[in-house]
């Protein structure tokens, strides 16, 4: 690849990246001014719907929305997996579109590897977590959303 068609594929990779930060911004700015609590906008959890138990997401939305507003015990209260999860998910977000945009090479780790190491440990926690946030005992009722 020639340095001309290295810099239009750097350019391209930071127009790509720069247009869903600023849907992701534009997203913020939405939920930031629409109450999840008070606007009948969003959708309802179709899992909480039909069973009335609360998945691991239920009370994202509502936690995203207090974040926002700076309300971090609001925000634990509704969905303290997301809250928790949050600045993790954040920093390898970042790192790896970091790497993608400046075209610089990912880890070398095999992904089939990687993904599986790490299904073995995310998906216990959130099937944990789900199933504590349903028992109807304290401390568990803490987990589940209002």
């Amino acid at each position: 690849m020639g340095a001309e068609a290295a810099r239009d594929d750097l350019a391209t990779r930071r127009m790509v990246a720069g247009t869903f930060a600023s849907i992701g911004a534009v997203g913020a700015w939405w939920l930031h001014g629409h109450s999840p609590s008070t606007t009948g906008w969003y959708p309802p959890c179709v899992f909480h719907e039909l069973t009335g138990l609360h998945c691991p997401g239920c009370g994202a939305t509502r936690a995203a929305y207090a974040l926002l507003h700076g309300n971090l015990g609001e925000a634990l209260h509704q969905n303290a997996l997301l809250v928790i999860a949050a600045p993790f998910l954040a920093v390898i977000i970042f790192r790896v579109v970091w790497l993608w945009v400046n075209g610089l090479p990912p880890v070398h780790v095999d992904p089939s590897r990687w993904i599986a190491r790490l299904s073995l440990l995310v998906a216990p926690v959130v099937i944990l977590f789900g199933i504590l946030r349903n028992l109807p005992w304290p401390p568990f009722t803490c987990l589940a959303p209002y």
